[in-house]
């Protein structure tokens, strides 16, 4: 069973696509990503409004299976932008 404050933002995602909104909690969210790759990148972006989008600042895409910390302040938007997919790709991403 999940964390009550985890939320699954990327659902089996074969498609190059951004990924749903959330506000974050702040001071930190912990993003898990899983699934299969098959050559793709998926990036974190940032918004102070929901609507203008920014690539965070020197984070490298992940390319494979892992989680990480960002440091998020409270009430700004996240996405998690999925591209380059192959064949086989199918992603799927939780918040907590």
């Amino acid at each position: 069973m999940a964390h009550p404050k985890t939320t699954q933002i990327l659902t089996a995602v074969t498609a190059n696509s951004n990924g749903a909104a959330i506000q974050a909690a702040g001071p930190f969210s912990t993003i898990f990503i899983g699934g299969t790759f098959d050559t793709c990148n998926v990036d974190a972006e940032l918004s102070p409004d929901g609507i203008t989008w920014f690539p965070v600042r020197g984070a490298t895409p992940w390319t494979e299976a892992g989680c990480d910390n960002l440091d998020v302040s409270e009430g700004v938007w996240l996405r998690l932008v999925v591209s380059s997919v192959g064949g086989s790709t199918s992603i799927n991403a939780w918040i907590n």
